[in-house]
């Protein structure tokens, strides 16, 4: 009181109280903070400083916490000074250090830093009843309190933050085993293709051969023969004759398909067969026509010279009459 009364900062009131005047009769008397209220407003201005850097720490910003770092390490020999407000703050660094130490290693080395320099200054931390007279006589019980309230909400958050991992995780697996059904399935479409384009050549294979059969030797005289024409029902290539039937029982799909081919080229053989029936017919009736007209251009030619043998007969009946009568003439 006697060094800092007399100073502006202290001065609460410039008018005195009762409107006394001073023994010298100058000034009058003014009022200046107690020494009690002094210790108050040091605990609110500890107390502001502490819930700031508090907030700054529980940021996921790198400038909020690298700043609230280098400010607490530049005022360490003056703050924290109270014990309540020094655990308070451990507890943020030590999570600080846990979540930044594979992160961002820098705010990792001035976090340890400060905790270090903070457990050697805890020798000169006094409590808060010790710091100020508080309202209630009570501060140990009000201190394990806050103590307990801020252990039960750090394992809240570390439940939390292991159930969200845990969630991140099987997402993650879900993800993995969607991923590994999609290429699963693109393999069992391309070994369908694969196994298609095998039998489309198989198949081409086997009608070349039977084309070259006929061109050359004429058509085959046994079944025997058209089955030794294909490679793939050969003796020598029993492996693969195992391998389509396994693919066959396999897939059910490639049978379906087959099925519908068989049908398709079923109805184009039908087809081709129904259009040569009708061009043999057109032809049977076009030759039918064609004799037809034979057969009446030769009756017309036939009944032509029948006509002419008589029309010549006659004509020789008609002369050796004539000729008869004139000697009949000629003798009278």
């Amino acid at each position: 009181e006697a060094e800092c009364s007399g100073y502006p900062g202290f001065i609460t009131k410039f008018k005195a109280t009762g409107g006394e005047e001073n023994t010298s009769g100058d000034k009058p008397l003014t009022d200046t903070v107690d020494f009690e209220n002094y210790r108050h407003v040091c605990h609110k201005w500890h107390y502001k400083i502490a819930k700031a850097l508090v907030v700054c720490l529980e940021s996921k910003d790198y400038v909020q916490i690298r700043n609230a770092l280098i400010i607490l390490n530049e005022i360490i020999d003056q703050f924290p000074l109270i014990s309540n407000l020094a655990n308070v703050l451990e507890k943020r660094i030590e999570k600080v250090c846990e979540d930044e130490k594979e992160k961002r290693k820098d705010l990792y080395i001035k976090a340890s830093s400060y905790r270090g320099k903070l457990g050697r200054c805890k020798g000169r931390m006094i409590k808060e009843h010790d710091f100020h007279i508080t309202k209630k006589p009570k501060g140990e019980k009000d201190e394990e309190d806050a103590g307990q309230k801020e252990e039960t909400t750090t394992k809240d958050k570390k439940e939390r933050s292991s159930e969200s991992k845990e969630r991140k995780s099987e997402s993650r697996e879900r993800k993995s085993e969607s991923r590994e059904r999609v290429s699963k399935s693109k393999e069992r479409g391309e070994r369908a293709t694969k196994s298609r384009e095998r039998g489309s050549e198989s198949r081409e294979r086997g009608s070349e051969s039977r084309e070259r059969e006929r061109t050359d030797m004429g058509p085959p005289a046994t079944k025997d023969s058209r089955k030794s024409a294909d490679p793939g029902d050969s003796d020598r290539d029993f492996k693969r004759k195992r391998d389509s039937n396994r693919e066959k029982e396999k897939s059910p799909v490639l049978d379906r398909l087959e099925k519908k081919e068989k049908a398709k080229k079923e109805k184009e053989k039908e087809k081709q067969r129904k259009e040569k029936e009708e061009k043999e017919k057109e032809k049977e009736k076009e030759k039918d026509k064609e004799s037809s007209k034979k057969d009446r251009k030769r009756d017309r030619d036939s009944s032509s010279e029948t006509e002419k043998k008589k029309r010549k007969e006659d004509e020789a009946s008609k002369h050796n009459g004539d000729s008869s009568t004139k000697r009949k003439t000629s003798r009278r």
